[in-house]
């Protein structure tokens, strides 16, 4: 599975399989292009599209 989100003006791909380290409130993305993960509030991102592969 795969979730597609926006962060800002930026889009990514949450990653549910990894907790962040600054709590439950935020999210982990890979946002696109970008080769390392981001911490981000969770409050902050929307979540675009739902992919099942």
């Amino acid at each position: 599975m795969t979730i597609r989100v926006r962060h800002q003006d930026r889009a990514g791909c949450l990653l549910v399989d990894r907790l962040a380290s600054q709590g439950s409130r935020h999210a982990v993305l890979l946002v696109d292009g970008a080769e390392e993960v981001e911490e981000v509030p969770a409050s902050t991102i929307t979540i675009e599209e739902i992919i099942f592969a």
